[in-house]
């Protein structure tokens, strides 16, 4: 299993269907799962 890390700005693209961001990533079949942290201080 291969893994990508996408950053806030690649999640943005893909959040707005950016057609580049979209083809490549199903081009390379990739299942996109998030996850998010916060910290409380």
């Amino acid at each position: 299993m291969t893994i990508y890390i996408l950053d806030t700005d690649h999640l943005s693209l893909y959040g707005r269907n950016h057609p580049i961001l979209m083809s490549r990533l199903l081009a390379a079949k990739i299942q996109l799962t998030t996850t998010a942290y916060c910290t409380a201080s």
